[in-house]
C-alpha cells in the first residue's frame, strides 16, 4: 500500500527536471492577492485548456524568459487576456 501511495505522490508532484509534469514556482509580486502571497509555492501541472478564472504560469519572453504567474480574466478571439 506504502508503494502505491508513493507512485501517487510522485505521479502528482514530480518535478519535470526528473520526468514528473509538475513545476514549482514562487510568487514574486502582490498581484495574485489576497489569495497567493509574496514567497508562496505554487505547483503548477499542464493542461489541455484553460478557461477564464483559471491560474496560469506561462513563461515571459519580453521580460527574459522568467515564469509569469496570472489568472485568466478574459477570452479574446482565442488569446488569453490576463
Amino acid at each position: 500500500m506504502w508503494i502505491a501511495l508513493a507512485l501517487v505522490i510522485w505521479a502528482v508532484f514530480a518535478p519535470i527536471q526528473l520526468g514528473g509534469n509538475s513545476a514549482y514556482v514562487i510568487v514574486s509580486g502582490i498581484s495574485m492577492e489576497p489569495n497567493f502571497h509574496l514567497g508562496d509555492l505554487v505547483i503548477v501541472s499542464p493542461s489541455s485548456q484553460y478557461g477564464v478564472g483559471d491560474a496560469i504560469v506561462y513563461r515571459n519572453q519580453e521580460m527574459g524568459g522568467v515564469n509569469v504567474f496570472h489568472r485568466v480574466v478574459k477570452l479574446n478571439h482565442g488569446n488569453y487576456v490576463l
